[in-house]
């Protein structure tokens, strides 16, 4: 191999990396539980927004600067996302579509299963963002977690609070960690 196609080929694997790393913006969706072939958000109306031709870390992206997001669903098919604030009464299958749900969990909290539980109610906090939702439960010693709707936060405590998960409804209870 001659020196000068040795140095086009450098020139042309500096480009390509260059050029790879710079045009692509990076995200972790590690924060977010992937509910593939469902719809949690519903079709756009109030309180949906949807952009089109996006990515799910841009969707991401999006949703952590919104106070009231909880998650999206992105179609690959129709390469658009939709942010919300609730999530659907029921779990929608929509297997064939490419739609997945993107649901937001904050740092020391988890996501057992869709739903709500009932009592064990400290206070009701409104126009609050999941993370600082979050951060409230945190800094009160009885709470045990969250529940989120909508810029609606309800930090809870053990006391009262019901076992069982009330999947009908489009509040989402978070366990603290």
């Amino acid at each position: 191999m001659k020196p000068t196609q040795v140095v086009l080929i450098v020139i042309v694997l500096c480009l390509c990396l260059y050029f790879g790393m710079t045009s692509r913006e990076s995200y972790s969706l590690d924060n977010y539980k992937k509910f593939e072939d469902y719809d949690l958000i519903g079709e756009p109306k109030e309180g949906v927004e949807c952009f089109e031709k996006t990515n799910p870390e841009k969707c991401m992206s999006i949703c952590d600067s919104e106070i009231g997001c909880i998650g999206f669903k992105h179609s690959e098919k129709s390469d658009m996302c939709c942010l919300s604030g609730e999530l659907l009464p029921v779990k929608k299958h929509i297997p064939g579509e490419q739609t997945t749900t993107y649901v937001k969990i904050p740092n020391g909290y988890t996501f057992e299963q869709k739903g709500d539980r009932l009592g064990g109610d400290i206070k009701i906090i409104e126009e609050v963002g999941l993370d600082a939702c979050a951060k409230e439960c945190d800094s009160l010693d009885e709470c045990v977690g969250i529940t989120f709707h909508g810029a609606y936060c309800i930090p809870k405590k053990s006391e009262g609070l019901m076992p069982k998960y009330i999947e009908t409804t489009s509040k989402q209870f978070f366990s603290k960690t």
